[in-house]
């Protein structure tokens, strides 16, 4: 099974839900690749550098 999870550019840069998802998928990384990140159009449109740092972290955590 895989879950997939739709982020708002809200969500992106809020540096709460980014390091509380990062340090969720940190401690849990028998999960983390299961995650599929879904970034909206209109934040990886208007927001690029954003999306790329967030997707960046998330890699970091295992999350591919």
């Amino acid at each position: 099974w895989n879950v997939s999870l739709n982020v708002s550019i809200q969500s992106i840069c809020d540096m709460k839900f980014r390091s509380e998802l990062k340090d969720l998928f940190t401690r849990n990384k028998q999960f983390a690749w299961r995650l599929i990140v879904e970034i909206t159009g209109y934040a990886a449109g208007h927001y690029p550098e954003q999306a790329r740092l967030f997707a960046a972290e998330l890699r970091s955590a295992g999350v591919i």
